[in-house]
């Protein structure tokens, strides 16, 4: 969603000429799979910040803030996440957006290639079968 709304972010659509409308990636969102978290983020100062601003909302509010749960993470492109990505993506309203969304997919697969082998051949065929149907 992020790399989307950078590359035809819906406030320059006279610049793009790319339909975009109010929650046009909620689709995105629904995606199975638990949300991507980043692992440095733990530990940082900033999550520190986050908790101590927490702490004083709190003590202000006077009710407690559920913990979040602690899980195992797992890796970004699931194979949850992959058994649905290319129809979820179909449904995409923008051939344009389509179209990137098959380039950055390919980025993604380079990434993982060596760590990943089986999910960055996902990601290619995905990403092929997408600039199939949508050839620029």
């Amino acid at each position: 969603m992020w790399a989307i709304n950078q590359r035809y972010p819906p406030r320059d659509q006279k610049i793009h000429q790319v339909p975009r409308q109010p929650r046009d990636l909620d689709l995105l969102g629904r995606l199975p799979g638990p949300a991507f978290h980043l692992s440095d983020f733990i530990s940082s100062g900033l999550h520190q910040a986050c908790l101590d601003e927490a702490a004083w909302l709190e003590s202000r509010l006077g009710f407690e803030f559920p913990l979040e749960p602690r899980r195992q993470h797992e890796p970004l492109w699931q194979d949850r996440t992959l058994a649905v990505l290319e129809q979820t993506l179909r449904a995409l309203r923008s051939a344009r957006i389509i179209q990137f969304t098959a380039d950055f997919l390919r980025g993604e697969a380079r990434q993982c290639k060596v760590a990943r082998p089986a999910t960055a051949q996902q990601l290619e065929r995905i990403s092929r079968n997408l600039w199939s149907d949508y050839p620029f």
